[in-house]
C-alpha cells in the first residue's frame, strides 16, 4: 500500500467519530481491510477485478446519500479496467496510480466537507443560530428570524 493510502485510512477512523458519516467510513475502512487481506499479491486479472469490484460494491452502498462519491466509485470501476489495459501493455508511467490516488483524495474530501459546520449539505435555508443549535420546532424558528414591526414601518 501507498502512503496516501495509510493517510486516508486514518481520515476513514476520523469521519468515523461523526455520526452521519458512520456509514461511508465503515464502507471504505471495510473495503481497504478486503483489499490489503484478499486483493494484495493476486495476478493482473484477479487483482484488477477485485478492485474494481470493492470499489462497485462500495459505491453502490453510498449512491442513495453521498451521490459524488458514488460517481467517483463508479469513475474507479473504469479506472481499474484502464489499470489492467495499461499493466498489459507494461508502460513504465503510472498513469493508473496517479489517477486513483486523486480520485480517492476526493472522495474523502467530498466527505470530510460534510463535516465542516456549515457543510456542502446542511440546512442552507435555515437561519445560522437554527442550524448552529439545532432547533427542530417551527415556532421556536419564526420567533428567532420574524422581523417585529415598530410604529414607523406601519406607515
Amino acid at each position: 500500500m501507498y502512503f496516501y493510502q495509510y493517510i486516508l485510512i486514518v481520515g476513514f477512523l476520523y469521519l468515523f467519530t461523526f455520526k452521519g458519516l458512520k456509514v461511508p467510513a465503515i464502507c471504505f475502512l471495510f473495503g481497504w481491510s478486503v483489499y490489503s487481506y484478499a486483493v494484495i499479491g493476486n495476478d493482473e486479472v484477479n487483482y484488477y477485478a477485485l478492485s474494481a469490484t470493492i470499489e462497485f460494491t462500495i459505491a453502490f452502498i453510498l449512491n442513495s446519500r453521498y451521490r459524488f462519491v458514488s460517481y467517483i466509485g463508479y469513475w474507479l470501476v473504469l479506472l481499474n479496467f484502464f489499470g489492467f489495459v495499461v499493466h498489459d501493455i507494461k508502460t513504465d508511467y503510472p498513469y493508473y496510480d496517479i489517477v486513483y490516488a486523486v480520485s480517492s483524495i476526493i472522495q474523502f474530501l467530498l466527505l470530510l466537507a460534510r463535516t465542516a459546520f456549515n457543510g456542502l449539505t446542511r440546512l442552507h435555508r435555515k437561519h445560522f443560530v437554527v442550524r448552529a443549535v439545532n432547533f427542530d420546532s417551527r415556532g421556536a424558528y419564526d420567533r428567532m428570524c420574524k422581523n417585529t414591526q415598530t410604529k414607523s414601518s406601519y406607515r
